[in-house]
């Protein structure tokens, strides 16, 4: 079969089996008879890439797992794309990272993790352990009471990983970002802040999500008044991406502003300093923050899919020309 006779194949295959899609609207959608897509359907289980899950890997992914090793020296899982649709693409990363986690965290093991979007599709792909866990505290590695409803989500997060994993649940009950630094200090003396903050520094795996670049649309914004001004100073200090609200550069630098000392999470260099910094990442919009998290040793696990992987080498030869200029 051709590629795009595969792709397309591959694509029906995850409309009709994963999202229930009828095979007369996948049709329309793929702009091919009905008939097609059935030919299709049954032809990707005489090949074996559909059982009770699809299973297809090509030699490409493999190249591109090893140079992301040899580049950047980390463990990187990378699934094939079939849909352009974002939100399929980071669900099927998501529910891939979640089905690994068991063996990711070992039990008497504190796990930081951060809130939003990638790491609420992660908390709804987990699935039971095959043994009961034992001794796991789980906390969120940052503030998020803000008032609205995607903030408030967060405590799902934990919630969740608590019940998979028999796991106490922590979160800091405090703004991501407070007003000014002297409340920041106020609130980190709290007695109750400071014991999740405490269990946050203890932590030795992390969970990240990487917040890309269009940095007026990460957890800040949803997190309390994130001006114009405060925009445009992380952006000419030349932040690419953030992670539990610290913004850094293509350097994986925490990029120090107005706001850092009004922020309440762990800085980018404590992270740093935890065993296992896992990542989760889609879209090729995050490509520079992802290669920044990734040269700077922010992480080093990595999950994400073909197009945001080829998105992120090419930024490569961009920055390395730009070094050279200099």
């Amino acid at each position: 079969m051709k590629n795009d006779e595969i792709r397309l194949m591959m694509s029906a295959v995850k409309q009709y089996y994963q999202l229930g899609i009828s095979q007369a609207e996948i049709a329309k959608r793929e702009y091919v008879s009905k008939s097609t897509i059935s030919k299709l359907l049954n032809k990707a289980v005489e090949m074996g890439y559909v059982e009770f899950k699809i299973n297809f890997a090509g030699e490409s992914i493999k190249l591109l797992q090893q140079k992301f090793r040899d580049v950047f020296g980390i463990s990187c899982t990378i699934l094939p794309c079939f849909v352009d649709d974002y939100l399929i693409r980071l669900n099927d990363i998501c529910s891939y990272a979640a089905g690994d986690l068991e063996k990711l965290i070992p039990d008497n093991e504190i796990v930081g993790v951060t809130w939003g979007r990638t790491t609420e599709y992660l908390a709804k792909n987990m699935i039971a352990p095959h043994k009961e866990r034992t001794g796991i505290k789980v906390c969120m590695l940052s503030g998020f009471v803000t008032g609205n409803i995607p903030s408030m989500k967060a405590t799902h997060i934990i919630e969740k990983f608590s019940d998979i994993y028999n796991a106490r649940g922590y979160v800091i009950p405090a703004p991501l970002l407070v007003d000014s630094a002297e409340i920041a200090g106020v609130l980190l003396s709290d007695s109750n802040i400071n014991y999740v903050m405490n269990l946050c520094k203890k932590s030795q795996t992390v969970i990240l999500s990487i917040g890309g670049q269009d940095l007026n649309n990460t957890v800040l914004t949803d997190a309390g008044e994130f001006s114009s001004s405060t925009y445009k100073n992380v952006v000419s200090n030349g932040a690419v991406g953030d992670i539990a609200g610290r913004y850094f550069d293509i350097h994986g630098n925490e990029i120090v502003s107005d706001i850092t000392s009004r922020i309440i999470s762990l800085s980018l260099e404590e992270i740093k300093n935890k065993r296992n910094r896992i990542a989760i990442a889609v879209g090729e919009y995050k490509s520079r923050a992802i290669l920044g998290a990734l040269r700077g040793k922010i992480v080093n696990k990595l999950y994400t899919d073909e197009l945001t992987a080829r998105a992120v080498l090419s930024e490569l030869p961009l920055i390395n020309n730009k070094n050279k200029s200099k």
